[in-house]
């Protein structure tokens, strides 16, 4: 078992969050004791990777519940685009995003760009908490050196990508999202497929990503591009502070 006490989430959600990692070779009696003896967390997430059924239903007999099942995959060569995809390409650019465009992301962020997380899902959470975390992550992401990239279409700003090089040429795809009001023009798939160009113009050889499954779009982006599953995670959680408090 790991645990991270979530320090950035208290500046994002104003509350005190502990993260656990379980493990394969983790006993379901100890956990569930462990974690019913937590007192000094507002908000715990427990992942547990697929297909340990006695660690999943220890910690379901304490209260826990179940949020979204996160896949991790490894792009590792691009599909060759032709016909009305190529075409779209073409009318696509990327170039890094300037403190004002960073602004504008956040603005659309904050007017609710992502609704599929489990932050945004739950009731619990306020809108303004669930995109704080998104603004969080990404400040904190180019504070450490990753490259927050803004996407043109046709001389539109129409959405980003935040991606970081990682050791022995693996990089991430850490976070891809079209604006609202371009949400209906089909450009999910030319979002990521440009974060993974970018990524393997700067000398990449994979690409890794993770998703959740409550994202059906991504879910199907990822279906269609040539992807490597790598690994597989249930996420539960369970919140330790009257829902009165929570809103920030």
């Amino acid at each position: 078992m790991k645990t991270i006490k979530a320090v950035w989430e208290k500046r994002n959600l104003g509350l005190d969050v502990l993260e656990v990692e379980l493990e394969a070779e983790d006993q379901p009696q100890e956990v569930s004791q462990w974690l019913a003896a937590v007192e000094d967390a507002d908000y715990i997430s427990v992942k547990v990777p697929v297909a340990l059924m006695p660690l999943i239903t220890a910690i379901e007999e304490i209260g826990y519940r179940f949020r979204e099942m996160l896949s991790t995959v490894d792009v590792v060569n691009l599909p060759v685009l032709d016909g009305v995809m190529a075409r779209y390409e073409r009318h696509m650019s990327s170039a890094r995003a300037t403190p004002e465009q960073m602004q504008e992301i956040f603005a659309c962020i904050r007017a609710g760009m992502f609704k599929t997380d489990r932050f945004s899902l739950d009731p619990m959470f306020s809108s303004d908490q669930a995109a704080n975390r998104y603004c969080g992550w990404i400040s904190d992401e180019v504070a450490r050196g990753a490259e927050l990239m803004c996407i043109d279409f046709k001389g539109k700003f129409v959405g980003f990508f935040l991606t970081r090089a990682g050791d022995n040429k693996r990089f991430h795809s850490l976070l891809a999202g079209i604006f609202p009001p371009f949400q209906h023009m089909g450009l999910g798939y030319f979002i990521n497929y440009m974060a993974y160009a970018h990524c393997f113009a700067q000398g990449a050889k994979s690409v890794t990503t993770t998703f959740s499954s409550n994202n059906l779009g991504a879910c199907s982006i990822h279906n269609i591009i040539n992807t490597r599953l790598t690994s597989q995670c249930y996420v539960f959680s369970k919140h330790l502070k009257r829902v009165e408090e929570f809103h920030v």
